[in-house]
């Protein structure tokens, strides 16, 4: 049996759980989440994952600040990060790409998801 690939979904929004179960578990990945930052840095700790879908303004903290402490302490997963915000405006466009990260707005279809995970999977 195939392991199944993980994605971690760092958002507050449980209709994005199902939106990424329906379109990238038959692709064989395993979707796990949560919107917890304590939660979220024990997840990446214990599990070595394909891809980190990262929400940029959660209640406990910001994308951006999850994504230094990936810098300083899992930084070959930062290649691994998509950036999810509904809010996007030419100032964050600017920012992400000024460190090479892909992002989605919200609201986003299946075809937009599928070529973020291809994107940054190939």
């Amino acid at each position: 049996m195939q392991t199944k690939k993980k994605i971690l979904l760092f958002d507050e929004q449980k209709n994005l759980s199902g939106l990424f179960r329906a379109s990238l578990e038959p692709k064989g990945f395993l979707i796990e989440e949560t919107n917890c930052c304590m939660e979220a840095s024990t997840h990446i700790v214990k599990n070595d994952y394909e891809l980190l879908f990262i929400d940029l303004t959660l209640p406990d903290m910001k994308g951006f600040d999850l994504f230094q402490w990936l810098l300083g302490s899992s930084k070959h997963l930062t290649e691994r990060v998509v950036f999810i915000t509904s809010k996007p405006d030419q100032a964050l466009d600017t920012k992400l790409k000024k460190i090479g990260r892909p992002y989605l707005s919200k609201p986003f279809s299946i075809k937009e998801l599928s070529k973020a995970v291809s994107d940054v999977t190939n």
